[in-house]
């Protein structure tokens, strides 16, 4: 074997090299790299560890916000203009007064009432924890201002207000701290709203107090304009992966990230506001207020309308005009059904509502989402497309590790290991 290398110039230090070569390599005796370096039996490249569950993982906002398709929702808007357009045409054509003076404020008023509760639900519905209590707390809330209207309009006003909210702490508190389904707890505690409605006696408000018909145009124009800032704002990505955070993907019991928690406290204690304004504005319309149904009705047609106008039922996807089209929508054809004394109550409208709305939840969610390679971003297990078939080649090899970024067992040698760059086994 040839030593001549400059490197080596016959230096009889390498006695490791010369006594492995004496020993044998062709003579059958076990291989080796020289004194202390016993080679180890072949291993396979390493593959890439399974996804390690992280604590976002569970939740699609994360790096998932940019494959919305805003175009779907604007479609099916327009779609509800045509419906709104044709409803108004009928409710006009069957009763041309009902869109005049005072009839036309007691409808503005109703709009009004249900597009605030259909607000609250809504953004409950985007941050993926439907608060499916806004009914009876809006019943409960005007029942409660009504009994304390004489104490002055302003301060029972506040009172119901943080009342309300109270209850939508309670609520959120239950959905988010024991990570139970939103629908769940928040439905639980409507009924629980429900039973005390029962127990309570007809009350009305105070002789004399404001009434809002005479500002019915102003409410309506309030309502519609908070609904459409809010969708507003849903279009920008960040704002709407974070407030989507608690749509969950995976896992429920695994903890969320703090800011999707954040986004479902805030999401639901704003619907309970919301919903004691409606009943605020509801009782200042209505005067003597009763339990009745205890405002399940009214939830009905809440959500039948946040589905109708394209919100998804899964969390997240909203639209911009969506929820006050659905809601004229729904009091149009509610008015309609009056008029033309067909046997439909406020539960047919809603439930007709919901079974649409949820078809067009479908529609949202399949269409609303963007292809492969529209910039979609990793995938919430914190892996890539690219890395997740980084683990072969196309032959159905693995990979080289120099290609693939991962090391074998063993590492490189540098010439300080006693190991040159030249062929050793140069004859």
């Amino acid at each position: 074997m040839a030593y001549d290398s400059p490197r080596y110039g016959g230096d009889a230090t390498y006695s490791d090299d010369q006594g492995f070569g004496a020993s044998g390599f062709d003579g059958g005796h076990e291989a080796d790299y020289g004194q202390g370096y016993a080679a180890p039996e072949y291993e396979p490249p390493l593959e890439p560890p399974p996804p390690h569950p992280t604590r976002g993982a569970r939740f699609a906002a994360f790096g998932d916000d940019r494959r919305d398709r805003i175009s779907v929702h604007l479609l099916w808007e327009g779609v509800l203009v045509l419906f709104a357009a044709a409803a108004a045409y009928l409710l006009h054509d069957s009763a041309p007064s009902v869109l005049r003076d005072s009839d036309l404020e007691g409808l503005l008023l109703s709009a009004t009432v249900v597009g605030l509760v259909s607000v609250g639900a809504g953004l409950s519905f985007r941050a993926a924890t439907p608060n499916l209590a806004v009914g009876p707390l809006a019943y409960a809330s005007a029942m409660f201002f009504a009994d304390r209207s004489d104490g002055g309009l302003t301060t029972a006003a506040l009172v119901t207000t943080a009342a309300a909210a109270g209850i939508g702490v309670v609520i959120a508190v239950i959905v988010v701290g024991f990570q139970v389904p939103a629908w769940a707890g928040s439905l639980g505690v409507g009924i629980a709203v429900i039973a005390w409605l029962q127990r309570q006696d007809e009350v009305t408000v105070v002789r004399g107090a404001y009434d809002p018909a005479s500002h019915a145009r102003y409410w309506f124009l309030a309502f519609v304009m908070l609904s459409v800032v809010s969708g507003l704002f849903g279009v920008v990505g960040s704002i709407r992966a974070t407030i989507g955070g608690y749509r969950a993907t995976g896992d429920p019991a695994q903890r969320m990230p703090a800011s999707a928690v954040t986004a479902a406290l805030l999401a639901i204690i704003a619907s309970s506001v919301l919903a004691s304004v409606a009943g605020v504005v509801l009782a200042l319309s209505t005067r003597p207020m009763a339990p009745g149904d205890g405002g399940l009705g009214l939830t009905v047609l809440a959500v039948g309308a946040v589905l109708l106008g394209g919100t998804s039922a899964h969390g997240r996807r909203g639209g911009v005009f969506g929820t006050a089209l659905a809601v004229t929508v729904v009091v149009l054809l509610s008015r309609l059904a009056e008029v033309r004394e067909w046997d439909l109550s406020q539960l047919a409208v809603g439930a007709a509502a919901i079974l649409v709305g949820l078809v067009t939840t479908r529609l949202v969610e399949a269409f609303g989402t963007a292809a492969e390679g529209d910039g979609a971003l990793a995938s919430a297990d914190g892996w890539s497309s690219h890395s997740a078939s980084a683990g072969s080649s196309s032959d159905g090899w693995p990979p080289d590790p120099a290609d693939s970024g991962w090391s074998t067992q063993l590492s490189a040698r540098t010439s300080d290991d006693g190991w040159g760059t030249t062929d050793r086994w140069d004859r």
